[in-house]
């Protein structure tokens, strides 16, 4: 998330997809699942 647009980038942050540019959030939405799937216990 580090490249992202700082205003894309808090948006996310704070929980607001809305907020996101439509062509963007299905790939941040795959990234954060892919996160979630893979992150070390």
């Amino acid at each position: 998330m580090a490249t992202l647009p700082p205003e894309i980038r808090d948006a996310m942050a704070g929980g607001r997809a809305e907020d996101v540019p439509a062509k963007y959030r299905h790939l941040i939405k795959r990234y954060h699942l892919w996160l979630q799937r893979n992150k070390k216990p």
